[in-house]
């Protein structure tokens, strides 16, 4: 089932795509929660409504029938909240840990098919995060783009096509706003970006340096090198601060400046409608005054919604980004098509075997040959950086040779289907690892 997931061209397409991509199959949940939130959520947008139809009885004298009608509307659409914010809850909850569950699995397969020599660039505690915190973050932005981002959207909607069908004349107010919205979130989306990525960057070479630390405790303190190591953890400590600091700033000053601006197009409006209303140059009533203002509210709380979402959805999208390094990764091993092997003697040749590591500017093995036949011991004695320990991933495969080939029982190792050798070996690592039952 993670097949197309691990398959997925996700560098060349945008942060949108892939998330729709990502919920391939849920899509049909996505949908009933959107439609039962829009009936869960009408209380909000259809209140001021409702109350200015309350105020004009209140004010005109009109019949107490519309009183209680009005109300009984209002308490039927606050008990349908109960049932409805249940069953929304249901579809977005299974849609999303569906899709938790499939990247996840999707993350843990990959790993499991890159080549060995991967794992020597990349740092274990930056591929955790990739599984972890990458996909928590996704389906935590997901969550609130559902939660808060519709609830803005309806209530932007509710609010433009009520005032538009009650008081057109103050249509030209709410289509004001939303350019100036739009204005907002597209000048700082780039800054809040670039932001994230950088507090992103230092959170992951923190998480390297702590893995690293950790790593090194028993030679750090045999040596009396804490005080060396608490200092190169300090100072990335201190880069994390100084990005995140950064971020909170940028962040701060754009919720200002957008609520101030918001708040004094609210109260141009409550004047605004006030003064029509006094003056009778607009036939609007003292009950539409109470709903201008109520809508005006709900469409600033809106707006801000939507611009609120820009940093959690920022986030999000270098996440989507972060795993898709890890599925599109082209460092594979490739094994499927290959022979299987059924048994191993254990007869190994080394014919004029080279190894050099990528990033290595001299080789470490050069013209290697070594005959060994089943069942015999050898030993490889030698100084660090001899070689030893090349000459064991190479036999293991998880390493090829340069050049040169390398015989099993007569067969060249390229020609074989590892996964199904390396059930007939074993190993004993320098470090001891146990295994969870």
């Amino acid at each position: 089932m993670n097949q197309p997931l691990i398959e997925h061209n996700y560098q060349g397409e945008s942060p949108l795509r892939t998330l729709w991509f990502l919920f391939e199959g849920d899509r049909l949940h996505l949908l009933a929660a959107t439609l039962v939130f829009v009936v869960k959520h009408s209380p909000v947008w259809l209140m001021p409504l409702l109350t200015a139809n309350i105020i004009d009885v209140v004010v005109q004298h009109g019949p107490l029938a519309d009183l209680w009608w009005n109300a009984l509307v209002l308490v039927v659409l606050f008990f349908q909240n109960i049932p409805m914010q249940m069953l929304y809850m249901r579809h977005l909850s299974i849609a999303l840990r569906r899709m938790e569950t499939r990247l996840r699995s999707a993350l843990s397969r990959q790993l499991q098919r890159l080549s060995i020599s991967y794992f020597t660039r990349a740092n274990a505690g930056v591929l955790q995060n990739k599984v972890v915190r990458d996909v928590e973050t996704i389906e935590q932005m997901v969550r609130q783009l559902f939660d808060g981002g519709l609830s803005a959207i309806s209530n932007l909607i509710g609010a433009i096509v009520i005032t538009a069908l009650r008081a057109p004349a103050f249509l030209p107010f709410f289509l004001v706003m939303v350019p100036v919205s739009a204005g907002l979130v597209g000048a700082m989306r780039r800054t809040l970006a670039a932001r994230n990525t950088a507090f992103r960057g230092e959170v992951e070479r923190m998480a390297a340096r702590v893995s690293e630390m950790t790593h090194l405790i028993p030679i750090t303190r045999a040596h009396g090198l804490e005080r060396d190591e608490l200092a190169h953890m300090d100072e990335t400590l201190s880069q994390v601060r100084a990005a995140g600091l950064e971020l909170d700033s940028t962040t701060a000053r754009f919720g200002s400046f957008s609520w101030v601006t918001y708040n004094i197009f609210n109260v141009l409006c409550l004047v605004v409608a006030a003064w029509a209303a006094y003056t009778k140059v607009i036939p609007i009533t003292a009950g539409d005054v109470v709903m201008l203002s109520g809508y005006f509210g709900s469409l600033t709380n809106a707006v801000m919604g939507l611009v609120n979402l820009i940093p959690p959805i920022s986030k999000g999208f270098e996440s989507i980004h972060s795993a898709g390094e890890v599925l599109e990764s082209p460092d594979l091993k490739h094994n499927e098509g290959r022979l299987a092997v059924k048994d191993v003697r254990g007869e190994f040749r080394f014919e004029a075997v080279d190894f050099h590591y990528p990033d290595g500017d001299s080789p470490v093995i050069q013209d290697f040959n070594l005959a060994v036949r089943a069942g015999e011991s050898i030993a490889l004695v030698g100084h660090s950086g001899a070689g030893k320990s090349t000459v064991l991933n190479l036999v293991i495969g998880f390493v090829r040779p340069s050049g040169g080939r390398i015989l099993l029982d007569g067969r060249d190792m390229r020609e074989i289907d590892l996964r199904t050798y390396r059930r007939f070996i074993s190993v004993v690592p320098q470090e001891s690892i146990l295994f969870e039952g």
